[in-house]
């Protein structure tokens, strides 16, 4: 067991985020079982502490899941932060 966590941890985001540069944009679903709402959170505050430009941004349900309206506060949000950063 000890050997999978290894391999776990070593493919983890957040095994890399002290060395994150890159502006990044975290949207993460509620209610994903897999990868829990408080993993998101931990990758953002985890790249805050290197001065890393991160948001944020909590969603509820997956943005592909058929709402038309879901979706396109999810585009909306992946718009401005590229518009921000791709200048």
């Amino acid at each position: 067991m000890g050997e999978n966590l290894k391999d776990y941890r070593a493919q983890s985001p957040i095994a890399y985020a002290a060395q994150m540069k890159t502006p990044t944009l975290i949207m993460h679903d509620t209610g994903d079982a897999r990868v829990t709402i408080t993993q998101g959170y931990s990758l953002y505050h985890a790249s805050r502490t290197t001065a890393c430009p991160s948001s944020s941004s909590p969603t509820r349900g997956r943005p592909f899941s058929g709402d038309p309206v879901r979706a396109m506060d999810v585009d909306r949000r992946w718009v401005e932060w590229m518009d921000q950063y791709l200048k």
